[in-house]
């Protein structure tokens, strides 16, 4: 099961996802540029060197902007994470090596969220889903990310409670 560990408070989510992938490769969409719209979003402006900033749109001219602050490559990414309508937080990938040779432990940590903790985890989630289907090498349909998205917000917000039927 790719979703090893949530864990969320108040005001930060942390989240374990094992992938089935080499360092390198799990880096490269991390950190490439041309890798990130096959996950993350349409790269905008995209310095990823330590001070560098990035800009993602995440559909609809909708913008992050990070500022990378460590980049120890294969091991660790920690930047801020700032929406124009969102108080600034701090994003940090890290990779582990579990298991097989080619078994990654990814824990992304997403601090200083506060109420919007619980919003983000649905959207994290299928973030990872379609990191999770890049390195497989079929990147998931972009018309796709909002409905995975709202199906995932509804079972994080009734878990054991789902009906097709509204």
């Amino acid at each position: 099961m790719p979703l090893a560990d949530l864990t969320v408070t108040p005001s930060d989510l942390t989240i374990g996802w094992t992938l089935h992938a080499s360092a390198a490769s799990v880096w490269a969409h991390l950190a490439d540029r041309d890798k990130l719209p096959q996950w993350l979003g349409k790269v905008v402006q995209g310095d990823l060197n330590p001070g560098g900033t990035i800009v993602v749109d995440h559909g609809g001219g909708y913008l992050c902007t990070s500022i990378v602050a460590e980049m120890v490559p294969e091991e660790r990414l920690a930047m801020s994470w700032e929406f124009p309508d969102e108080q600034e937080s701090a994003l940090t990938l890290e990779l582990t090596r579990v298991g097989a040779a080619d078994e990654i432990l990814l824990t992304l940590a997403h601090r200083s969220l506060g109420e919007l903790t619980p919003s983000y985890v649905p959207g994290w989630l299928a973030h990872l889903t379609y990191l999770e289907a890049s390195l497989a090498g079929h990147p998931l349909p972009w018309l796709e990310y909002w409905n995975l998205t709202a199906t995932l917000t509804e079972l994080y917000a009734h878990p054991g409670r789902v009906s097709g039927r509204r």
